[in-house]
This record gives C-alpha cells, sequence and structure tokens, in this order.
C-alpha cells in the first residue's frame, strides 16, 4: 500500500488519479462530513457522509484512524475505514493528513507500506489555492495549519518528494515507480 500526504494544494489528489487511472492502483476511499468541491463524487473522491454518520462510524470502531478540523466553513471530519486496511495490497494507494499516517505507521509494521511526502514552498500552495478557489480565509487556515501538523514529519515518510513549479505528474510517477 502507498500512502500519500502533502500540505493542501500540494498535487496529492492529482498524483493518485494518475496512478489510478495510468498504472492499475486502486484509490482507498476515506470518509469525509465536507461539503463536496466542484467536480468531486461520492465514492469516487470521497465517502461523502453526515456528521451523524461519521460520529456512528466512530463509535462502532469502523475507522482506522480519524481527525476533525476547524475549517473556516465549520467543523469537518476524515477518517478512513479499517477494512480497506485489511485487505490492502500493493497495488492500494491512500491520501492521509500526517495525523492519520501517525496513527496508521504502527498498525501497518508487518504490511507492505510505502509513504510518500509531497513536499513544496508555501509560495507555490499559495497560488495553487487561489486558484482552486478557495476563499481567503481557508487558505490562510490551511496554510497555518500545515505548517503546524508537517512539522518534523519526514521522519514518518520512506520518500520525500520536493515539488517545484516545474515538476510534472510524470516526474512524480517516476520517482515512485522506481523509489
Amino acid at each position: 500500500m502507498y500512502i500519500v500526504i502533502g500540505k493542501s494544494g500540494s498535487g496529492k489528489t492529482t498524483l493518485v488519479d494518475e496512478l489510478v487511472t495510468k498504472h492499475g492502483f486502486k484509490k482507498l476511499i476515506t470518509d469525509t462530513t465536507r461539503p463536496k468541491r466542484a467536480g468531486e463524487e461520492d465514492g469516487i473522491d470521497y465517502n461523502f457522509v453526515s456528521d451523524e454518520e461519521f460520529q456512528a462510524n466512530k463509535e462502532n470502531g469502523l475507522y482506522a484512524e480519524s481527525v476533525t478540523y476547524n475549517a473556516s466553513f465549520g467543523v469537518v471530519s476524515y477518517g478512513s475505514r479499517l477494512a480497506a486496511y485489511q485487505t490492502a495490497s500493493d497495488k492500494d494507494v491512500i491520501i492521509l493528513n500526517p495525523f492519520g499516517l501517525k496513527m496508521m505507521k504502527d498498525k501497518l509494521e508487518d504490511c507492505f507500506v510505502k509513504t510518500i511526502y509531497l513536499r513544496l514552498e508555501d509560495s507555490l500552495i499559495l497560488s495553487r489555492l487561489s486558484v482552486r478557489g478557495d476563499s481567503q480565509a481557508e487558505v490562510e487556515r490551511r496554510l497555518k495549519t500545515d505548517y503546524d501538523d508537517f512539522l518534523e514529519i519526514e521522519k514518518y515518510c520512506d520518500l520525500v518528494i520536493d515539488v517545484s513549479p516545474q515538476t510534472t505528474i510524470s516526474d512524480l510517477i517516476d520517482i515512485i515507480l522506481k523509489g
């Protein structure tokens, strides 16, 4: 299983989509309570669930890891289901945040797991989030939260890829598949 992490706007979703569509990977879908963005589909990008459903799933032990954030537009939760990890293979890929990665790292030490961190400068993140259409308040919140969340994350990762404006998805795929 490949775990992909990166700050907001780092290209995680684009990378995973490319691994799935062109390289035979299967994306493990996580649950979230946040609203859908334009173009996102339930069951494809995330399982979009209500706060009540998320809490019930959590109380029933369905999540291997979960986290809740105070976003600029309200409280949102994310969680990955334990069953997805139990059946994962070396062609599965999931996007996690640093907290999820830290929670899962010890639980998965007997499995094939490769953790990839897409690292990039805040100025590139800022331009990507602005293009994506996030509000200024949400962009500022994400930058601050990401700064705190990603401190020393490299020690939990197998592969750290520095992403620049010139880095293409093909570059990332080549590094991952060769690494």
